[in-house]
């Protein structure tokens, strides 16, 4: 019994040091399809846009990263969900994933496979996450985080992560 309170309590002091002064903990919260993160919690749009997390300031090329809906695959009984992200002109780096996920008993849990890309002098970069068709009455949705090098050299990170709306049957299964 001394040993998991002790444990517990070196976690919480690790957490409280470890997190910058001033800093409140955030919690990332989804409704309506939508989630929130690092600054924004209000958002009501798939649409985010890039910041720096030291400053809180944009990127300077204004990047954002999206997520689209789950949707039936041009693969054989597939279902398929894509992260984008975007910028107006090439940038020196970018990288982000894509990972579906299930609601079940226990709430949202990973499935399928994860696609994580990552390239150099882009503008546009797709990252696309798969798995077999199946129906669930909770919703199957995918999400997204990444990060930029912008044109200044400075890396910019997704204010929160990225979730599509939730559909139930992507693949129109009986």
């Amino acid at each position: 019994m001394l040993r998991v309170r002790f444990r517990w309590i070196i976690g919480v002091l690790a957490v409280l040091l470890l997190m910058p002064i001033g800093a409140a903990p955030v919690q990332a919260q989804v409704a309506n399809g939508t989630s929130s993160g690092f600054v924004s919690s209000s958002s009501s749009s798939p649409w985010i846009s890039l910041i720096n997390r030291v400053t809180r300031v944009p990127s300077p090329t204004s990047c954002v990263l999206h997520a689209d809906d789950v949707h039936k695959s041009s693969r054989h009984n597939e279902m398929a969900g894509k992260v984008r992200g975007s910028c107006p002109i090439r940038i020196p780096h970018m990288s982000h994933y894509a990972q579906l996920e299930e609601m079940g008993w226990s709430g949202w849990r990973h499935i399928g496979y994860r696609d994580v890309k990552e390239r150099s002098n882009v503008m546009v970069l797709i990252a696309r996450a798969h798995d077999r068709c199946r129906h669930n009455p909770g919703g199957i949705r995918v999400k997204g985080y990444g990060h930029i090098v912008d044109t200044d050299g400075e890396i910019y990170y997704a204010d929160h992560i990225v979730v599509s709306p939730a559909k139930t049957n992507p693949c129109r299964l009986p």
